[in-house]
């Protein structure tokens, strides 16, 4: 992928979560890369995943935030305001909450 890593938030074993910057993507790139733009990687750089998230209501729509709340817990935000939160271990990508 040749899109800039917008965010990345480092893990304890060296690896780290990206999210990749689709605030403007080529028309040629595939739906499914920009509506799961957040990834596992390990310390090496290997993808260990790709977000699993239901599509999103708007064709196209990427995720735009990531972060880590209190408990410990990935969440992720998608342009069509949903928040997720993501399974560390898997990528699966559960909504929590509607955010305006």
């Amino acid at each position: 992928m040749s899109v800039a890593v917008a965010k990345s938030l480092p893990l304890p074993d060296g690896g780290a979560i990206l999210l990749y910057d689709m605030g403007n993507p080529e028309k040629s790139l595939p739906a499914s890369e920009i509506e799961h733009n957040v990834y596992r990687v390990d310390a090496n750089g290997t993808k260990l995943w790709q977000i699993s998230a239901a599509a999103p209501v708007q064709p196209r729509a990427p995720f735009t935030n990531i972060y880590f709340v209190p408990e410990g817990k990935l969440r992720a935000f998608r342009f069509d305001c949903y928040e997720h939160e993501v399974n560390l271990d898997t990528g699966l990508a559960v909504i929590v909450d509607y955010l305006k």
